[in-house]
């Protein structure tokens, strides 16, 4: 569901995207104090979340909700998905995080919600009037995070050990094959750049993307080149990487016709 035309169906005032507290004030001048600020996937992109959290308060009403998606730290543990960790995402959100900080500026989480997109993210609601309560599912998610021990150190140093053995099982792998076969990428996307340069596959003969902004170019470091789906059909390859693994499905579907072998390599290295 679509918070932002749900809520403006029902004569709600949304503002959707982030600002600063100078644009805060700027806004609240022309149009008042509104009842929802919603933001998808890019609450994680910012290095300062108390300016957004501050001009957030400045902005809602004293009713008002503030509605985020974040990929989720619960999924980025289970899955171990280390390739998700790069340059665009500054920090990593669990409930318990988000009640953290979002406590610091009068607001408290009352309803969340778990959602496939990029393998696993949280959205999630907060109230600004401190009588609203949570629902079940809030304080059920709290106590699943403990349960786990998400929110312990000792719970991430193990993942990084994890992380390291997946990382040497896909490499050594990979090493085994290239000899002897003609191995391509398939999907270059933010994941494929941390697979293809710390597994060091530089002998990839091609990554194959259908996006217009990135076919033409290169792989950052292995300087692969990136070709349209069409090309994969001139030459087929005997194995296609798929580090866009939350994506096989669809892809797979997308290029039935082939008849090589496919591969990803979370949450397990598998062959299909």
């Amino acid at each position: 569901v679509n918070i932002t035309e749900m809520a403006r169906s029902k004569g709600l005032n949304v503002i959707t995207g982030f600002f600063d507290q100078k644009s805060a004030d700027q806004i609240a001048g022309q149009m008042g104090q509104v009842d929802i600020i919603t933001g998808s996937n890019c609450f994680p992109h910012n290095d300062n979340p108390d300016e957004i959290l501050l001009a957030a308060k400045k902005l809602l009403k004293p009713k008002g909700h503030f509605c985020v998606e974040v990929m989720y730290a619960g999924d980025l543990l289970t899955s171990l998905q280390w390739d998700s960790m790069y340059h665009e995402h500054l920090c990593y959100y669990c409930l318990h995080t988000l009640e953290t900080l979002f406590n610091r500026f009068g607001m408290h989480v009352v309803d969340v919600e778990h959602v496939p997109m990029h393998a696993g993210s949280l959205r999630v609601v907060a109230a600004m009037d401190p009588d609203e309560k949570p629902r079940k599912n809030v304080t059920e998610l709290l106590a699943h995070e403990k349960q786990i021990k998400l929110i312990e150190l000792d719970t991430w140093r193990t993942f990084a050990a994890k992380v390291q053995r997946k990382i040497e099982v896909v490499k050594n792998v990979f090493d085994h094959l290239k000899n002897g076969n003609r191995i391509w990428g398939y999907g270059a996307a933010g994941r494929a750049t941390m697979w293809v340069n710390v597994c060091k596959m530089d002998y990839l003969e091609a990554m194959v993307d259908a996006s217009p902004l990135r076919s033409g170019r290169l792989m950052p470091g292995t300087h692969t080149p990136i070709v349209f789906p069409e090309a994969l059909k001139l030459k087929p390859p005997d194995y296609i990487f798929v580090p866009a693994w939350n994506y096989i499905d669809v892809i797979m579907a997308k290029e039935s016709w082939y008849k090589g072998v496919w591969s990803v390599p979370l949450p397990d290295l598998k062959f299909l």
